[in-house]
Parts: C-alpha cells; structure tokens; sequence
C-alpha cells in the first residue's frame, strides 16, 4: 500500500542527500567557462540564476495542474531535482473519482513508477532498463527548473542558425540534445527532444518529446518557467493531441 506519509518521505531523502551548493556565477571558477559560452546562453544562465547566488545543487518544487488519464484530471504535486540528474515525483489525482496516488522516480541508473488507485490497486506500475532511459530523459528536460544543472562543464551548448539554444546534457547513459527557444528577454519559451518512451503503448524507441511555456517567476531570486504544457509532438513538432500534462509551479526551494 502506498500512503502520502511514504511518498513525501521519499521525497524527504532525496532532498537530504543532496550536496552543497556550488560557487556564484561570478566567480572566477565559473567565469571563463561561462565566457566561452554561446551569448544567447550566457543570457539565459545570467538572467535565470542571476551572478552572486550559489548555484543550488537541487530543487524542490511544489505544484498542481492536470494530467491526462484518458481524460484530463487535476492533481496536486511535489517533486525533488537534483545535479545528479535524480529525480523524485509524487503527486495525487482522481480517477472517474476515486483517488489515485504515486510517485515517478529516477536515480543511480533506475528508473521506477507505481502509480495506485486507493493507494492499494495497480493503476500502473513499471521499471526496468526503457522505464529507466524514459526517466533520464525526463529529467534532463526539467532541468530547465534546475538550471544550475546547465551550467555544469559536462554540459555542452551551441546556438543555431534560427537562434534556438542545442543543449547536450547527460542523461543517465545517453546524451540527450535539449533545443530551447528563448524570447527577447532571454526567457525560456519551448524546449523539446528526442526522448526514449512508448507514447503509443508499443514498442520502445526514440520519439520527440517537449513543452511550452506561458509563464515565469522567480522563486529565491531564481526565474523558472512556471506554467507548461508538456507531452509528445506531433511530427511538425507541435503537442497537439500527445499533451498529457499541465503544470503550474507554486513554489520552489533550492539547496
């Protein structure tokens, strides 16, 4: 049986074992990397993390919004990010009005979901190596509400011809190319992939996945896009039908 207490729990030992916060932006550790980097991505990481805060190592985001079981149903949410590229969710909705919870995590290479109806039926459940893959994707496209993760040396940034940011993040085994598209304020407005999943119930492979984003705020002194739309896209690289979440971030700690 799955119960909230166990959930946030979870949530809760992520959260701690996070490490220290890094260095400001404006150290000179940071600096000369940050130098070489495109100048639209110097905006992005300059305007998002601003220069004198430590770079948080991990966040803990609060949330609520809808998912699409079929149809679309509110849910209320947590989730814990970290440097690492783990990641832990749990959330609650209902189902034709019985409640469902569970959780979608990631961390050391697994990858798991268990998702309950009562807390006690299997809505659905699954892990394994795919399972595992999907989540590491997942979490390199949210670290957008960790940004701090994009400024890390392993990660590697070019700007294209149309002005789009090609992010090349670490994603469990993978390196997984993020695309942004930012706004004249070097406010992030898409983000999009190739994302390893089976959005139709078949066959695992690599299909394009992504979000928009229609609002932002700044929780710490940090901006973070705070209200998407997220699913996978259509072959002109819309959501069109393949939406199945809506999020708006209610608050957001970092450490």
């Amino acid at each position: 049986m799955l119960t909230r207490a166990q959930l946030a729990a979870r949530a809760d030992a992520l959260w701690q074992a996070r490490p220290t916060a890094g260095p400001t932006l404006a150290e000179e550790v940071l600096q000369s990397r940050i130098a070489r980097l495109p100048e639209l991505a110097r905006r992005y990481l300059c305007t998002s993390l601003g220069m004198d805060r430590p770079l948080p190592s991990a966040v803990r985001l609060a949330m609520h919004g809808q998912i699409r079981l079929g149809r679309w149903c509110p849910f209320v949410g947590e989730e814990v990010l970290t440097m690492s590229g783990a990641l832990f969710w749990h959330a609650r909705t209902h189902y034709y009005g019985f409640p469902v919870l569970g959780y979608d995590s990631f961390s050391d290479g697994v990858g798991a979901l268990d998702w309950r109806l009562l807390g006690m039926l299997p809505l659905a459940r699954a892990d394994g190596p795919d399972v595992a893959r999907s989540a590491a994707g997942r979490a390199a496209a949210e670290a957008v509400w960790l940004p701090s993760r994009l400024a890390d040396p392993a990660v590697q940034w070019a700007q294209t011809e149309e002005g789009a940011l090609l992010v090349r993040l670490p994603a469990g085994a993978d390196i997984v190319p993020l695309r942004l598209v930012l706004d004249e304020e070097a406010r992030l407005r898409e983000v999009s992939m190739m994302r390893w999943g089976n959005p139709e119930g078949g066959a695992f492979g690599w299909h394009p996945f992504g979000g928009r984003v229609t609002a932002w705020e700044r929780f710490g002194g940090i901006r973070l896009p705070s209200r998407l739309e997220v699913g996978w896209l259509e072959a002109d690289g819309t959501l069109g039908a393949g939406a199945f979440f809506r999020v708006t971030i209610d608050d957001a700690v970092f450490g």
